[in-house]
């Protein structure tokens, strides 16, 4: 049973716990201790990420009610907006390991007729569906129109793998992302020099009855990755990885049963991606935590299941070879004991390693900790909201930072030279508006070296689709 809590009758800081904790599941908890995923450059010059105003679900998927900025900070000094839009979804963004190309995906918001068009045809699907003889097979994985009524040629669904928390969770996983409702998202490719687009890649994005929770989702969980030859993009989205091959152009599917975060089934591939770029990690969590492996070259498949939950911004590897995963206190324990769960990929070993965080927050931060790991492995970072630890690779706390009442350090990242560790900070701010303040930097040893602020962005008029323009329209300066 999912206990509601009114975002109403709560202060603004607290209005984002809209839902809690249920008996063995993952839920949405505490949305206060995390953000969206930022992204360095591979010389560790160039910070990417975007922000979202209001920091709120409410209305999230409506287009004209948030505004979105992808924006580029510069040596820690200079800041840039590439990309501002009320009309579409920005989520967080990558660079590519050869430093030439920065990724995103962009999902278009929809007004009150869009939204009920899409839900139409998604009921048409599901009736189509159910009618026919073997609907697994490829012929019948095909797409319809989208919402937006862009014309497009059927698309079909190639999968390059079908795995996760059991054989009916697949075929569930299948059978939504089959009939939608669907969202036409792109996958945007831009000069990392430039900042000008380089290509557009259509994607579909599953969605379910919930979507503001959807999107909020995505919004906080997805980010893609590129394989270390630059060539390929991995999405985690609901019930699926894409895999876009760049060169060619080409388009397949990873069927997942991503974390459950409540009761209608919704699902997010959280993903991590090794060093040599040769192994996808894929954790799903239902009634176990689940980590499925996939070689990038194709030829590999395995998964293995855990007792620990697992935050789901909790899964690194520590090198080509070990996962580190993030893992969580039980609840029915008095006081929170978080720790570190070590799986070794080759030879299936795990090793777990409790840790003593000072003042460590409790159910609060239970499910949405986030862990980072330097490029060495020497040092880590684990954000819990308000709190936020730096901790040497034994475990040991070697500073504790406190973000102060109704505020948090969130999204913790790596510069590749590990000489810093960037992070947002989030407030309230004028009107009790809950929002990115400024980015944060720190030593890894937790000493802080600066703070840019980011300010409030200025509303902007949605933008009239020209003739064959995207589904989800960019800002003036990005045409």
């Amino acid at each position: 049973m999912v206990r509601q809590v009114n975002p109403r009758s709560a202060p603004p800081w607290k209005a984002l716990l809209a839902l809690t904790i249920a008996a063995g599941g993952l839920l949405w908890h505490l949305l206060a201790c995390t953000e969206s995923p930022m992204a360095f450059s591979p010389d560790s010059r160039n910070l990417a990420f975007v922000t979202m105003d209001p920091y709120d679900p409410d209305n999230i998927a409506k287009t004209g009610t948030h505004t979105f900025r992808l924006m580029m900070l510069t040596d820690a000094k200079t800041l840039k907006t590439i990309e501002m839009t009320t009309t579409a979804l920005l989520t967080g963004p990558a660079f590519s390991p050869d430093g030439k190309s920065l990724c995103y995906l962009r999902i278009p918001l929809l007004d009150a007729a869009q939204q009920e068009r899409l839900k139409e045809q998604a009921q048409q699907r599901r009736e189509q569906w159910e009618k026919l003889a073997d609907p697994f097979s490829p012929e019948s994985l095909v797409t319809a129109p989208d919402a937006t009524g862009e014309a497009g040629e059927a698309e079909k669904l190639e999968f390059s793998g079908l795995f996760g928390s059991g054989q009916e969770a697949i075929a569930e996983a299948v059978t939504k992302l089959a009939t939608g409702p669907y969202l036409p998202a792109t996958l945007v490719l831009r000069d990392a020099q430039t900042l000008e687009i380089t290509g557009r890649y259509s994607l579909r994005l599953a969605v379910d009855e919930n979507w503001d929770k959807n999107l909020f989702f995505v919004y906080l969980q997805t980010a893609p990755r590129f394989s270390a030859d630059s060539r390929t993009v991995y999405v985690g989205l609901p019930h699926a990885v894409s895999i876009v091959d760049l060169a060619e152009k080409r388009l397949r599917w990873l069927a997942w049963t991503g974390t459950k975060f409540d009761d209608t089934g919704m699902g997010i591939a959280t993903l991590a991606l090794s060093p040599d770029g040769k192994t996808l990690a894929v954790l799903s969590q239902h009634e176990a935590t689940t980590v499925g492996l996939y070689s990038t070259d194709g030829l590999k498949q395995q998964g293995q299941t855990f007792p620990q939950g697992v935050s789901a911004s909790g899964l690194c590897w520590r090198d080509n070879q070990t996962l580190v995963m993030l893992y969580t206190p039980d609840k029915e324990q008095p006081t929170a004991h978080y720790g570190l769960l070590s799986w070794d990929t080759k030879t299936g070993q795990t090793a777990t390693q409790d840790l003593e965080l000072p003042d460590c927050p409790t159910e609060d931060a239970a499910l949405t900790g986030e862990l980072a790991l330097s490029g060495d492995g020497r040092f880590m970072v684990i954000g819990l909201g308000e709190s936020m630890y730096f901790l040497d690779r034994q475990g040991k706390v070697l500073a504790h930072r406190n973000a102060g009442a109704k505020a948090g350090f969130v999204q913790p990242t790596f510069a590749p030279d590990g000489r810093a560790v960037a992070c947002k900070f989030i407030t309230e701010g004028e009107g009790d508006m809950t929002r990115t303040q400024a980015i944060v930097f720190f030593s890894a040893q937790g000493d802080e070296l600066s703070r840019h602020t980011i300010e409030p962005s200025l509303p902007i008029e949605p933008q009239k689709k020209e003739a064959g323009a995207q589904p989800a329209g960019d800002s003036p300066e990005n045409k």
